[in-house]
């Protein structure tokens, strides 16, 4: 008897080879034959008349073979040709060095085909299509077919045949995760229905159900993780942090926005509850979320503790400091980077020991087991999505249940917000702060270079100051998208030499190329996206953007955010030349919307979720089955009934195998 626990070397025909080639596409055991998801299905129950064939389609006929077989020799290969007929036309059939077909077809039988059609004129033909006798019951021909990701050396008939083999065990008892009354509530199949039609659907609609159980079963697991997460932080005693925020407001130099004032509210909520705080600030670039950190790291350091705030460059955390500094003066406020002298970071490590330093603002050195932290309250993470949940459970061990903050400037729709940040409260910033333009965008092509760099002459002459972006840093042997390095040599046909700097990740000064542009001593900074995020000139009034068809619209959103930030009038130009209908589709959004919570949509829309959050690449999210956008439909059914179940058993104590299976999604891609 076939069992789930067996390893595939068990299942009929599968020898030590075909073990190993199993293994390498993860099938070891009937289970993993069995959760194996098929990439597509073929639907080969359609069958058409021959004289409706159309070219390079895949199609079904059922024809009579008429006359004998054909054998040739042509190119060192033997081609074997029978044609078939039915009462609309005729098919030429064709198959290579299979000698085994010379006997296969009797003159006026019927016979099923299914294959890639060629059409020359009134010739149709196939190469190598299936075959078997009409009226012949299952096979590979009139039915749902599976198509299944496949590896190099591993056939889809390997795979489709220990598969097959594997669904006897759909007859053992099998344990359904999903208990019976989420199922109900959500409409799911039960796990031994949904298997066996994810392999043999009789319909689309049966396969298509089929899969999304799997994705149900997932979201579920994920959001029971991040509701367990958040009740764990309700059970934890926190910090009683509590002041009067006057002298907070009256020091600042600016009013806040009313987005602002009430994210104020909700942290001084959070930080007077007694249980940790667990937030998200969520807002539009240029939105104010700095003065919104300050608010929590104010309310910290009057209560006599620590907060620390996490950046993700040195650029952005020296930047910070600066901006604390005036936000909060006379607080002790540090940096603490990679970068710091021997004799600096000695200094700022006693600061931080002995409690002077109030505020602790630093990069990943920050998270070093070692330092003293046990006076930390608070622990901020700016650029969420850019350090990854990781990081953010360590700051959330630094001290006894700090309160967290987390600040993002990536817009995202609610139903992500629950896939990606279901265990904080979300604060939205949605408007910007009086005085900050919006950014004029236009999209240009590359032969217009010139009348763009006298358009930037006379922002510099009335003391603005340009960015210039390009996708590389320097040039690509093979050619192709501008990079910085030459790009910002040839400027000085058009402007003084010492008037250009270049920046890109691979230098070393990156501080003090950065220090010089913003200080004015030059007034063209050429670089790579390292500038994306949070850099603050706001003298720079021009932002152009070459290759721009090579960015997606979040990341052109940010860049654009770079400008604008001070009183003058301020432009983005794109250069390129796109050529993709999604190409174009990004730069007309980028010319007529200014939101960054709809072009976070549009973004989505048009690219996915794994380029826009970047966590396929960092690993932190990786879903076997569910796609957060096209599955987006099962989030609130998944959400609701994760939140319904743990009424009942908030601790999953009743169901062990549940319990087990969040904590393998979770060590999965790191979110504990």
């Amino acid at each position: 008897m076939v069992t789930l626990s067996a390893g595939v070397e068990t299942l009929s025909g599968i020898g030590p080879k075909k073990k190993e080639q199993l293994a390498s596409v993860g099938i070891h055991t009937v289970r993993d034959a069995l959760f194996y998801v098929p990439l597509r299905y073929e639907d080969r129950r359609e069958r058409k008349d021959i004289a409706a064939l159309t070219d390079g389609e895949k199609a079904g006929v059922v024809a009579v073979a008429t006359g004998k077989m054909n054998v040739r020799r042509s190119g060192g290969k033997t081609l074997y040709t029978q044609t078939f007929r039915d009462g609309t036309g005729s098919l030429r059939v064709t198959w290579q060095n299979t000698p085994y077909l010379t006997k296969a077809f009797v003159h006026g039988a019927a016979y099923a085909l299914y294959g890639r059609v060629s059409v020359k004129g009134n010739l149709r033909q196939m190469f190598s299509p299936l075959q078997q006798p009409a009226g012949k019951r299952g096979g590979q021909i009139g039915s749902i077919v599976p198509v299944y990701p496949a590896g190099a050396g591993v056939s889809q008939s390997l795979i489709s045949s220990a598969i097959a083999a594997s669904l006897p065990a759909l007859g053992e008892e099998m344990e359904d995760l999903l208990p019976a009354v989420v199922r109900q509530s959500a409409g799911v199949p039960d796990i031994r229905r949904s298997l066996y039609a994810l392999h043999r659907p009789d319909t689309m609609e049966e396969a298509a159900a089929a899969m999304d159980r799997l994705k149900f079963e997932e979201l579920f697991l994920l959001f029971l993780g991040m509701r367990l997460q958040r009740k764990s932080l309700e059970h934890r005693q926190g910090y009683v942090l509590s002041c009067n925020m006057d002298p907070f407001y009256k020091n600042l130099p600016f009013t806040l926005t009313d987005g602002q004032k009430k994210a104020v509210e909700d942290i001084c909520r959070d930080m007077a509850g007694g249980r940790p705080m667990n937030r998200l600030v969520e807002g539009d670039v240029g939105s104010g979320k700095t003065a919104v950190a300050a608010a929590a790291l104010y309310i910290a350091a009057v209560c006599g503790k620590q907060g620390v705030l996490m950046a993700p460059t040195e650029i952005l955390a020296r930047q910070h400091v600066d901006s604390l500094r005036m936000l909060l003066p006379g607080f002790e406020i540090c940096l603490l980077t990679g970068r710091l002298k021997a004799a600096e970071r000695r200094e700022a490590e006693a600061k931080i020991a002995d409690g002077r330093a109030q505020v602790i603002v630093g990069t990943q050195a920050v998270l070093n087991e070692n330092l003293p932290l046990s006076r930390v309250a608070l622990a901020i993470v700016d650029e969420q999505h850019r350090f990854g949940v990781r990081q953010r459970g360590f700051l959330s061990g630094l001290s006894q249940s700090p309160h967290v903050l987390v600040m993002s400037a990536t817009p995202i729709p609610r139903t992500l917000s629950l896939t990606f940040y279901g265990d904080l409260d979300i604060s939205v910033l949605p408007a910007r702060p009086a005085g900050r333009q919006a950014v004029e965008t236009f999209a240009v092509p590359p032969s217009y270079r010139e009348r763009m760099y006298g358009f930037i002459k006379k922002e510099l002459e009335k003391g603005n100051r340009a960015y210039i972006i390009c996708p590389l840093a320097e040039e690509s042997e093979e050619g192709g998208p501008v990079d910085a390095v030459s790009y910002a040599a040839g400027l000085s046909a058009f402007f003084p030499k010492e008037s250009v700097l270049c920046l890109h990740g691979r230098m070393k000064n990156k501080e003090e190329i950065m220090e010089r542009f913003s200080t004015g001593n030059a007034k063209i900074l050429v670089s790579t996206t390292v500038v994306e995020v949070g850099v603050d000139v706001p003298d720079a009034t021009v932002m152009v953007v070459e290759n721009a068809e090579r960015f997606g619209l979040s990341q052109l959103h940010q860049l654009r955010g770079r400008v604008g930030r001070g009183t003058e009038k301020s432009y983005c130009i794109l250069v390129s030349e796109p050529h993709t209908k999604e190409a174009k589709a990004r730069l007309a959004t980028m010319k007529k919307e200014n939101d960054g919570f709809k072009i976070a949509e549009e973004d989505l829309r048009l690219r996915g979720p794994g380029e826009f959050f970047g966590v396929r690449q960092h690993g932190d999210l990786q879903l076997l089955y569910a796609d957060i956008i096209e599955d987006s439909r099962l989030v609130p059914a998944a959400w609701a009934g994760a939140e319904a179940f743990l009424r009942q058993d908030p601790q999953l104590k009743l169901h062990p195998s549940l319990r087990e299976a969040v904590a393998g999604l979770y060590a999965r891609f790191a979110m504990n």
